[in-house]
């Protein structure tokens, strides 16, 4: 027969209100770790929590000092002196009085608390990421504004630390979520699929966390390396910062894809063999190979169709002299060409996009979040390429001859900013919409 424990009754109770070994800390204004050897019976709480503990969890001290709650009596019955089997059997409540379906009450408790867990895991996340923006804002309102980079990349590191503080806090506590889940008895377990999920979302937290921080002390970095011939009162000039701030923007996407590619499928499996997933929750999602089509088709379209016609518009526009001149008719053709090419182009991107979405089942949710995605995501990057390189184009000239010039702009970059801003807005809405179905 198992021995009845405190520790033991003390995780049954926490599990069956759906808190956390942290939410108990709080309420009872002790550490995690003491409610952990509390749970294992390396140690029992102090004499004078054992009311506090008693109200929290609505039992009785002697309850908590048994280890479990007492059984319900009912009114005594004439029954014969020494009787013991009567007496016990009077002592047990009718099967309508007892809880019914214990597991899944827990079970229901224990997602309760792993959801509240993980939106506080979101929250932290977002706060430290909000503390990274917030540093490097600082960061360009110092330099440009007073022309003191050094002191607003010293004011920006600062935020980045309690960024990091912020993430250690965080990745901590939802750690111990999935440790519980591993440690396997007397925790009702998960379904794999949430499993899943939740191991996906503390990676994607993590890796978050990580590159935030990385990216914008690298960002700003250019600003406390400046070079006398590209700065202007001690402060590197904004054209040729944001041309260095590309660099290193696109050298943390390598170090995040490579992350992806190649670190995220070990930690994944590693998780899965200590939470016990089964086989079909690792496998390759059956529309990885759509996405690819996708991707394939409407980059290609997006390149031939509104980069040539661009490309088709400079030529002409270069090519030809004005209109009182006997090539003029070259101007109807040139636009006739760059119409049909950037139309080409538009219908290329959509037809693929609406393609994927027939050829994925009408039940796969998850499947059709990421077609979304990934063609929304597709679209507003080519545009904002396309902008980042035609905005700089500058044409003059004379009747005779003409140059075609690319001039750094600022606002093109800008603008490229603002569509992976709205890409990250727009896959986080799907995401969430789709969680919440």
């Amino acid at each position: 027969m198992e021995k009845k424990t405190m520790g033991t009754f003390l995780a049954a109770l926490r599990r069956a209100k759906g808190l956390t070994q942290q939410e108990v800390a709080d309420r009872l204004l002790v550490s995690n770790r003491a409610v952990s050897r509390w749970e294992r019976d390396d140690t029992v709480p102090d004499i004078t929590l054992l009311p506090a503990i008693a109200d929290l969890f609505e039992v009785t001290v002697d309850e908590l000092l048994r280890g479990e709650r007492r059984r319900v009596a009912t009114e005594p019955t004439d029954s014969p002196a020494g009787s013991d089997s009567l007496d016990d059997a009077s002592a047990t409540p009718p099967p309508e009085e007892r809880s019914p379906r214990p597991d899944a009450r827990a079970l229901r408790g224990m997602r309760a608390m792993v959801r509240r867990a993980r939106s506080r895991y979101f929250n932290l996340i977002c706060l430290a990421a909000g503390l990274v923006a917030v540093g490097f804002v600082l960061l360009l309102g110092i330099a440009y504004g007073i022309y003191r980079p050094i002191i607003g990349y010293v004011v920006m590191t600062v935020f980045c630390i309690g960024s990091g503080i912020v993430s250690v806090i965080a990745v901590t506590r939802m750690r111990d979520v999935l440790e519980e889940q591993a440690s396997g008895e007397d925790v009702p377990r998960l379904p794999d699929g949430e499993l899943v999920e939740l191991v996906t979302a503390f990676l994607h937290g993590r890796y978050i966390a990580i590159l935030a921080p990385i990216a914008a002390l690298l960002v700003g970095s250019p600003l406390i390396l400046v070079l006398p011939s590209e700065s202007i009162n001690g402060v590197l000039m904004w054209e040729y910062y944001l041309l260095y701030a590309l660099v290193f923007l696109a050298a943390v996407a390598l170090v995040g894809w490579l992350i992806g590619r190649f670190l995220w499928p070990k930690e994944m499996a590693a998780w899965a063999e200590k939470l016990g997933f089964s086989a079909p929750t690792l496998s390759v999602r059956p529309h990885t190979k759509i996405l690819r089509r996708l991707n394939l088709w409407q980059w290609g379209a997006g390149i031939v169709g509104l980069g040539g016609g661009c490309l088709v518009d400079i030529i002409f526009t270069v090519a030809v002299a004005p209109a009182d001149t006997p090539a003029a008719w070259y101007w109807p053709l040139g636009y006739t060409l760059t119409a049909l090419l950037m139309l080409g182009g538009l219908t290329g991107m959509i037809w693929p996009f609406v393609r994927a979405l027939r050829r994925m089942p009408g039940g796969d949710r998850q499947g059709r979040a990421h077609v979304h995605i990934s063609g929304i995501r597709n679209f507003l990057a080519i545009v904002g390429v396309e902008a980042v390189i035609l905005s700089g184009v500058a044409i003059y000239g004379n009747q005779e001859t003409w140059y075609v010039e690319w001039i750094w702009t600022p606002g093109a970059l800008i603008f490229f900013a603002l569509c992976v801003v709205v890409i990250f807005l727009v896959a986080e809405l799907i995401r969430h919409q789709l969680s919440s179905k």
